[in-house]
């Protein structure tokens, strides 16, 4: 779910830096971080969900 996380975010950043026409920097800020934690916590319930229950 990680992986999948980051390649997503990753194609966003570069996505953002290049149609709003912003440095990396300014691109992380506003796409990246405001949304960290977030992806965080609903990646740990996710991973405790499927190693709790079985399906």
């Amino acid at each position: 779910m990680s992986a999948g996380v980051l390649i997503l975010y990753t194609c966003g950043f570069i996505q953002l830096m290049f149609v709003a026409d912003i440095g990396p920097g300014a691109a992380l800020a506003l796409g990246v971080i405001p949304f960290l934690l977030g992806e965080i916590i609903k990646t740990g319930v996710a991973a405790y969900i499927a190693s709790t229950y079985k399906l």
